[in-house]
């Protein structure tokens, strides 16, 4: 995939040498809160070196938010198969120095617009886990609709979390 220019930031594949920038950001407690458990606490060099290598061997559409020449976050589609083949899911997230400036949905905003345009897709779909309140503006204001809460749908640590689906339709 070629680099996409949003502005603000670019969206690129990862690079081995991106390893000790992710693992900055992404050792912190408030970042990884809302994430999947493969983002773990505390996150390591070697997590960062192993997601890196995953990424860009086995899964090309998880991609490096860089700003300024310096890695801010991730962003990924997850495209369905079978009956759900119509349908990807897009996830993002952002080192905390990056919050609030606009990025994540800037993000949002291209990584949409490239499932839509490269994939013959109808819906794109996002799940923010708890009260990650930031998050479900950024779907919002990329004209994400929120469908519904899964209550209690996910285990972070002991702490069971609702998860609430938004998504965008082509037509």
């Amino acid at each position: 995939m070629n680099p996409i220019d949003c502005g603000v930031c670019i969206i690129r594949p990862w690079h081995e040498s991106d390893a000790e920038q992710l693992q900055a950001i992404a050792n912190d407690r408030e970042v990884t809160q809302y994430l999947r458990d493969r983002f773990c606490y505390p996150y390591e060099i070697e997590d960062a070196l192993a997601w890196i290598r995953l990424s860009i061997e086995d899964d090309p559409s998880s991609l490096a938010v860089e700003v300024n020449g310096r890695v801010a976050g991730a962003t990924a589609l997850e495209l369905y198969p079978a009956e759900r083949r119509h349908t990807c899911e897009l996830g993002y997230w952002l080192g905390r120095d990056y919050w609030g400036r606009g990025i994540a949905t800037a993000v949002c905003e291209a990584m949409t617009q490239y499932a839509f345009e490269h994939f013959k897709l109808v819906r794109v779909q996002a799940e923010v886990y708890g009260p990650n309140a930031a998050s479900m503006r950024v779907l919002e204001k990329c004209g994400f609709q929120r469908e519904g809460v899964r209550r209690k749908a996910i285990l972070k640590g002991e702490t069971y979390l609702d998860a609430t689906v938004y998504a965008k339709l082509r037509f």
